[in-house]
Order: C-alpha cells, then sequence, then structure tokens
C-alpha cells in the first residue's frame, strides 16, 4: 500500500490519511477530557491551512474556544456561519455533525433565536449520532444535543423525550452519562429530585470512566440540589455548628450536638 504524504490530502474531506482526520479524533478525545484547550492552536493552524473547508472549521474552532470560555472570540466565528439560516454549512456528509457542534456554541452564547432554529433544523435527524465523514469519528447522539437545544427553548416535555430516546436506545457508555447529566441540567429547576438521580449517577460514571472534568461538573450539580434539600439527607459542620439538610426541611444546631 503506497501512503501519500498528509500534506496531499489536506484538502480531501474524509480521507484516511488525512491529518484532519486525525485532528478530528484527538479533539473528541480531549472533549471527553474536558481539554480542548490544548488543540486549539493546531485547530487554528488547520483552518488557516484548508480553505476549501474553512467554513466546517471555523466551527470547530468556535466549539473549542466556546468550550474553553473564551466566549468573545467563539462569537464573531459562530456568526459567520449563522446568516441566512446557517446556509454556509456545506450540505455535505459532515452537515449533520458540524451542526451539531454549531449548536454546542450556540448553547454556550446562549443565543435563544438561533437555538430555536437549530432545534428545527435538527430535530428531523433525531435518532442519528453526528459522525464526521464515512463514521470514522462521532460526536455522539443528535438526541442529547436536541435535547439540550429544547430545554434551553423552554420546552422541557420535548428535552425529556429526546434524552430518554438516547439512553433507552444505546448500550451505556461516555454518550449516555453525557446525556444523564444534560438531563439532571435541563431538569435541575422543574424537577430537581430527579435531577439529583440523574446528577449523581452521571458523576458516578463518568469518574469511572476517568473523565474527570465532566464527572466534577456532575458533582458539583448534584451537590448544589442536595444542600437544596433534594436527595439524601445532609450534615455538615462548620464554624462549630451543624447545618442538617433534609427533603422536609433545613436546620441549624450548636456543633456540641
Amino acid at each position: 500500500m503506497c501512503i501519500r504524504d498528509s500534506s496531499s490530502t489536506a484538502e480531501v474531506a474524509g480521507s484516511p490519511f488525512s491529518f484532519q482526520n486525525v485532528a478530528i479524533t484527538l479533539a473528541i478525545e480531549r472533549f471527553l477530557r474536558r481539554g480542548l484547550a490544548d488543540l486549539v492552536e493546531a485547530i487554528r493552524s488547520i483552518r488557516a491551512s484548508s480553505p476549501r473547508v474553512a467554513t466546517n472549521w471555523d466551527v470547530g474552532l468556535a466549539f473549542a474556544l466556546a468550550e474553553c470560555g473564551e466566549l468573545d472570540e467563539a462569537r464573531p466565528l459562530f456568526e459567520s456561519v449563522a446568516g441566512d439560516g446557517f446556509a454556509a454549512v456545506p450540505r455535505d456528509l459532515n452537515w449533520l455533525v458540524t451542526m451539531q457542534l454549531v449548536s454546542l456554541v450556540a448553547l454556550h452564547l446562549d443565543d435563544r433565536r438561533r437555538i430555536e432554529a437549530l432545534y428545527e433544523l435538527l430535530e428531523p435527524f433525531a435518532d442519528l449520532d453526528a459522525t464526521h465523514g464515512s463514521g470514522y469519528a462521532s460526536y455522539g447522539p443528535v438526541g442529547r444535543v436536541l435535547g439540550m437545544l429544547a430545554a434551553r427553548c423552554g420546552r422541557q416535555m420535548e428535552a425529556a423525550t429526546h434524552f430518554e430516546a438516547v439512553l433507552a436506545s444505546r448500550d451505556p457508555g461516555p454518550w449516555t452519562s453525557l446525556t444523564r447529566l444534560a438531563r439532571a441540567q435541563a431538569s435541575a429547576v422543574s424537577d430537581p429530585d430527579a435531577a439529583h438521580v440523574d446528577a449523581a449517577r452521571a458523576a458516578g460514571e463518568l469518574a469511572a470512566m476517568d473523565m474527570e472534568g465532566w464527572a466534577g461538573e456532575a458533582q458539583e450539580l448534584a451537590r448544589e440540589l442536595q444542600l437544596a434539600g433534594h436527595g439524601p439527607p445532609l450534615a455538615l459542620l462548620a464554624n462549630d455548628r451543624w447545618r442538617l439538610v433534609h427533603p422536609e426541611g433545613t436546620a441549624e444546631v450548636p456543633g456540641s450536638v
């Protein structure tokens, strides 16, 4: 087999030898580890050297920046593809995964108008996974992101339907645990008891997969909900006083009790 120099495949979408495909696969791994900051400069370089698929890499860079909290830099990249109903995103084999990443950026930016539009665009693909090229890498079920979009729009019943469909249709793994966390975040106000159950379970599952960044996020949510009286009773000692938290109410007593 003759393997071509990777530079000759820089503009060949889906080529198994493209350095872009390696970068995409690594980016998904970093996303799952909450380490996309490691790849921001590499993504900038690929974007600059790949004009034929520049729009896809605009989205990739916006996504990486948004995940790192760099929203001011992510916003103009998002705006560059958001006009005319996201018509700038090519309708090719990478359209679905690119639109999934666009949706995650919109959620970070809390752009409600675009979130509504993205929900309508992605809803017909609720049962699919968002994969790159011929399927060599995936950002997981579209239903997870649809649930997040629906929840942000206030469509709680639709969000619940999407989350449940993902959890019922696939074996346990990173994407089901992330879906459980997303469902907990979406229902923290409307159904905090159920949200606590989801957050606590997601925290354990994600920690077991060494996804510590996501596990910490789930643990923090579970703790906040428990402190608000949802979940098992809790006793906290601080400044020589006990704070007792129970689903029926809270109380404070001296530390000597």
